[in-house]
Formats: C-alpha cells, structure tokens, sequence
C-alpha cells in the first residue's frame, strides 16, 4: 500500500545529504511512497526557480525551453529515486507539472508549444533512464488541462492534456508496463475533471493511463464522496488518495490526516499520500526559508499521523477491506462529508475497522465472522489503544459503541 510524503520541491531545495536525513526520517515512519516535481517552475530559493541548490537546469535549453536533458541536473533526480528504492520506497514523479488552474507556478505554457515528437522524446528518455522499478509517473498537476491548447498546438477546442500526454506516449514507447496517473485539480473548484483521475484520463483516450486516485478538498468534507465514485468504477480500477489538507495547516492536521482514513476504509487500498505545509516546498514559499531551516523545525515531528495509521494497516490483512455503506455492519447510518462514519469490513468478516469522528453508533456484530470479538479504540493521532468495558463480545445482535473523541474501532477475534 502506497503510504506516502508529498515533498514536491525536494530536487531544487535540498543537497543530498539532506534527501538522505529527510529519506531516512521517513523510511523509520513507515513511508512507502513520495511525491515529488521532476523539474520545479517557481517553488525555489534559485532564481530562476528552476535550478536546482547547485545551479544546474533541467534542460540544455531554458529559453526556450527544449525538453532534452541536462545529465547534471537529472543526477540528482537519479539519486533521489535511487536512495528511495534502498528504502523500500516508490516514487510518484510529474514530468511536467500543469500548474495550479493553469497558472504560471507550472509549465503549461512551455510544453503547449513544443511539438509531440519533442515530448514523446523527452517522455523516452525519463522511461530510457529510470529503469528502477519504483517510479509511477504522475500527468497533469493540480489542473487536468481541460482548458484550450495555445500557442502551435490545435484550436480553443482541443485539450491541453492531450498535448501534455505526449510525454506519456514517449515513456510508454520505451516501457509498455509503467504506471501512469494523473493529478487533476481539486475537487469542487471549476472544471468537469476535478477531483479524480478517471475523469480527465479513464476515459479510454489516453493509452498507458492504468492508476486512479482521488484528490479532495483541504477542509474534510468530501474525500468519502469522492472515494465512493472511484470505488464504484469497473475495471476494477485502484485508486488511492493523491492529495488533501497538509499538516501545519492552521495548526492542524485534520486535513490530512481523516481523508487519509475515510478513502482507504472508503476502498482506496492503492493507499494515501499525507504532506506538511512547510516541507512540501522546503522553506520556499510563504514564509521564504530554506531547506535547513524548516527540516530542522519539522521533519522529526512530522507525518506521525501517518506513521500511525500505517501501523494500524500493517498489523491486519488490509487487503481484504471492503467498505460498507449500507447498514450491514453500522445499523444506524454512517453520515456524509467531514463528519461520516467510514465502515470497513474484511471480506471474509475477520476483522473491521470502523472510523468516527466522534460520534456513537451502532454495529451489527453478526457481520464478523469470528465467535469472539474484541473490541478496542484506535487513536491514529497517538498511536494508542483504548479497551473497551465488557469486550470480547459475541458475534451476535447489535452492539453501540460511544467514541471517545475521533477513533476507529477496531473488532477483530479475541
């Protein structure tokens, strides 16, 4: 399961010895996966935003840019992905990040107007290069390119997306079995292809797309709805959550930390990306810092949230999950938006796990298959358990349950 870090700027903004405290720190919490940016466009120290901490550019030309690779500046790529996989961990890398509503912190502009064999080629020599195996390559980039393509590329009426696929076609010419995603913008912001991956790529016309995610707004209100539609498509198609609230975001990790749970007991068992508000750009942006500086403020007491979950999945056959929205394991309804129950039951009814906000409910203990049920809290927070008065409890009738405070409930065999 992907239980992954979004550090996207961590190719400009950090030497290699700090990717190896930042790895290492990571790795220890259980981390399986990081998001990241290949090449950065405005969240950097460097000017242009561009370079990375020892000055080099990601291309032999930036002006204009020509999509052929700097060998000194992907060294470093190399060494990030390479550094991951001694650590067990994937790489999720856009190849050329849209930008947000199209705005100028991406490179919209810059591929829009290169020709198809220019990507298709540098789309050949990232698959050329990074043969590891840990990499799934991730389109778009907080916009689907659903807006009109500019410049030598089409009419008002063809899709950007279409012409930044190319890099997809290229990668795909040299590796038929890569993963490929995409990142759209978040849900309830304009635009027909937010919030999930499908819409702008699961359409069937964009060969090699063969991973959904899900990508919710950053105030927990809809990571269950959204998490239903991807679970109901055919296929099947995995999905799992690319992106939500960061931690430190006005003090909280709320944001983060509960879509996290409700897309994967909601069926998202590709897993769930977390992220922090200072290290997703390593001290470039808002307050301007620097990579020393927040790394030593936050990493070490940073994804714990996540560190716990994670604990919590590895310890049950997490992939027999399957999440129950009827009434056959909670009876007395489970809710919507950032106050829902998310139900989750093993298929052959051997454990569940049942996430609350706060709120009390009912459980129809016939769902679990064992005679014997323990019943305990988990608070992904802490990391602790709570016993529950009067567990094991037989597998028969209706139980309630009154949580105290957010918890899930974790039943299994006693």
């Amino acid at each position: 399961m992907v239980m992954g870090d979004s550090p996207w700027s961590l190719p400009v903004q950090c030497t290699n010895t700090q990717i190896v405290q930042y790895l290492d720190d990571r790795a220890a919490k259980g981390c399986t996966a990081i998001l990241f940016e290949a090449i950065e466009k405005a969240y950097s120290n460097q000017s242009p935003a561009y370079r990375n901490v020892d000055g080099d550019a990601p291309f032999t030309s930036m002006s204009p840019v020509n999509w052929v690779l700097n060998d000194r500046y992907w060294q470093r790529i190399d060494f990030i992905v390479n550094e991951a996989r001694a650590r067990g961990i994937a790489c999720f890398i856009t190849p050329a990040y849209t930008g947000y509503g199209n705005g100028s912190d991406g490179w919209l502009a810059e591929y829009s107007v290169a020709s198809n064999a220019t990507l298709q080629a540098y789309g050949a020599a990232l698959a050329s290069r990074y043969t590891q195996g840990n990499i799934v390559w991730v389109l778009g980039g907080d916009d689907a390119n659903d807006g009109g393509a500019v410049g030598s590329y089409g009419s008002s009426t063809t899709s950007n997306r279409t012409k930044q696929w190319q890099i997809a076609l290229g990668i795909r010419s040299v590796r038929s079995t890569e993963l490929i995603t995409g990142h759209t913008a978040r849900n309830g912001t304009a635009g027909a292809v937010n919030g999930e991956s499908w819409k702008a790529w699961g359409d069937g016309s964009y060969a090699g797309w063969n991973l959904n995610n899900i990508y919710g707004r950053d105030d927990v209100d809809d990571a269950v709805a959204l998490a239903a539609a991807a679970y109901s498509r055919g296929g099947p198609t995995p999905f799992f959550l690319i992106e939500a609230g960061y931690e430190n975001l006005d003090g909280s990790n709320g944001g983060g930390r509960i879509p996290a749970i409700q897309a994967v007991l909601g069926g998202a068992l590709a897993g769930f990306f977390g992220g922090h508000d200072a290290l997703w750009h390593f001290g470039s942006y808002d307050p301007k810092s620097n990579a020393a500086t927040v790394m030593s403020q936050y990493l070490a007491g940073s994804w714990l949230d996540f560190k716990h979950f994670g604990q919590l999945l590895r310890a049950y056959a997490w992939h027999k999950l399957q999440p129950q929205r009827g009434t056959a394991l909670v009876t007395s309804g489970t809710g919507s938006g950032s106050t829902a129950l998310c139900p989750a039951l093993a298929s052959d009814g051997s454990f569940a796990l049942i996430f609350t906000p706060s709120q009390g409910f009912t459980v129809n203990m016939a769902a679990l298959s064992v005679p014997s049920v323990r019943a305990r809290w988990y608070d992904v927070r802490s990391g602790t358990w709570t016993a529950i008065s009067g567990s094991p409890f037989t597998n028969t009738g209706t139980r309630s349950f009154t949580a105290p405070g957010e918890r899930i409930l974790v039943l299994d065999a006693a």
